[in-house]
C-alpha cells in the first residue's frame, strides 16, 4: 500500500471510474484505468494515480451497480511512501576458496556461511541458509550471477540486509544491495520491486528511502 508524502490538503484533486468486477481496493492502492474502468495497478502497467475508495466491487459491478473508485490523480511533483518488498545481493566479483560470508537481516546475524566447491554452490549455501534462519520473513532466495534475490513472505514483510563481509581466503569481494533509481511495483502490486532495479526506466522513480530502508519514497515515472 501507498500513501502521499507530506501531502499539501488544498491540491488533492479527485477523479473517478467504474470499478472492475469483484475488486477489492483500499484507499492506499496505486491504481491504473483503462477503457473507464479502474483496477488496482500490477507490475509493468501505467499507475495513473492513488485510490481514495475502500470497498469491495460487486461480480458484475461494470455491467449492473457501476459503482466508482474514487482516486488522486499523480502529478510530477507527487510522491508517494510505499512499502520495499525484498532485497538483491550482489557481489562484485566470485567468492573463493577458504572464504566466509557474513551478513545481518533485520539486525540479526545469519548462520556464517564458507566457501564450498565454487562460486555459484556458496551463493547457494547462502541463499539456503537465508531462508533457513529467516523462514517467518524470507519466502525464498534465488541464486543468479554473483547475486542473491531475496522475497519476502508477504510484500509487507520487512527484510533489511546489511552488514555484508566477506573474510579469509585468498582475495575477498565486497557484497552490497541493489539501490538503483527506477522500478517497478511487485507483480501482485503495492510495493516496490527491489529485484527490478533499473538504471533509467520503470514504473516509480526512486527519490529516497526512509525508515532504515524499509520504506522508499518514489515518485510515478511510467517509463
Amino acid at each position: 500500500m501507498a500513501k502521499l508524502h507530506n501531502p499539501n490538503a488544498y491540491k488533492i484533486e479527485v477523479e473517478n471510474g467504474v470499478g472492475k468486477n469483484s475488486l477489492v481496493i483500499t484507499s492506499s492502492d496505486f491504481v491504473t484505468k483503462a477503457s473507464g474502468v479502474v483496477d488496482k495497478a500490477l507490475a509493468t502497467e501505467t499507475i495513473i494515480g492513488l485510490s481514495a475508495t475502500k470497498n469491495t466491487f460487486a461480480s458484475d459491478n461494470q455491467t449492473v451497480a457501476l459503482a466508482k473508485v474514487d482516486y488522486n490523480p499523480f502529478d510530477t511533483n507527487s510522491k508517494y511512501e510505499i512499502a520495499v518488498s525484498g532485497e538483491t545481493i550482489t557481489f562484485a566479483g566470485a567468492l573463493v576458496t577458504s572464504n566466509t560470508i557474513d551478513l545481518n537481516v533485520n539486525g540479526v546475524a545469519m548462520t556464517q556461511v564458507t566457501f564450498d566447491t565454487d562460486d555459484a554452490t556458496t551463493l547457494g549455501l547462502i541463499a539456503t541458509q537465508l531462508v533457513t534462519d529467516f523462514p517467518t520473513v524470507i519466502a525464498s532466495a534465488t541464486v543468479g550471477t554473483h547475486t542473491v534475490l531475496v522475497t519476502p513472505v508477504t510484500t509487507n514483510d520487512t527484510v533489511v540486509i546489511t552488514d555484508i563481509t566477506v573474510a579469509a581466503g585468498a582475495t575477498q569481494t565486497t557484497g552490497t544491495v541493489a539501490n538503483n533509481k527506477f522500478y517497478d511495483i511487485t507483480t501482485s502490486g503495492q510495493s516496490l520491486n527491489y529485484h527490478s532495479a533499473h538504471a533509467s526506466s520503470g514504473q516509480v522513480e526512486l527519490y529516497r528511502a526512509i525508515e532504515s530502508g524499509t520504506v522508499a519514497v518514489v515518485k510515478i515515472a511510467n517509463t
